[in-house]
């Protein structure tokens, strides 16, 4: 939902640019001098809906309820969970073998399995 809409903003305000340059060069190519006034008017109105629409497009974004995913990535036992698969996987980097490799795979396969599911690890405690 945030890409789509940050989408249209993008998008309303290329159109808004473009209708903006073709009303000047429209009024270029008929010899009529494009009033200082008037281009300002039309940069100001353009400014004001892209302005506009970032403001609704923060609020949407803030507005949105987060997925339980999202939860449990933000979650106490969730970021644990991922600062001991980091550790495991740094340390499987530095001392490679057998037992670090283990120790990696099942602390990230933890970590995996709670951020996508919600399974808790063998021997924890529900956290809610």
């Amino acid at each position: 939902m945030p890409n789509r809409s940050l989408f249209a903003v993008f998008a309303l305000s290329a159109a808004l640019l473009a209708a903006l340059g073709g009303y000047l060069l429209a009024q270029w190519r008929a010899g009529q001098p494009v009033e200082q006034s008037e281009a300002e008017a039309l940069v100001d109105m353009s400014q004001s809906n892209i302005e506009n629409l970032q403001r609704k497009l923060e609020s949407d974004i803030a507005g949105r309820p987060r997925s339980p995913t999202e939860e449990r990535l933000s979650s106490p036992l969730g970021q644990a969970l991922f600062r001991k698969c980091s550790e495991w996987v740094e340390f499987h980097g530095n001392q490679p073998g057998e037992e670090a490799r283990a120790y990696r795979d099942e602390a990230c396969r933890e970590y995996r399995d709670y951020v996508n599911d919600g399974t808790l690890p063998a021997g924890r405690p529900d956290p809610s």
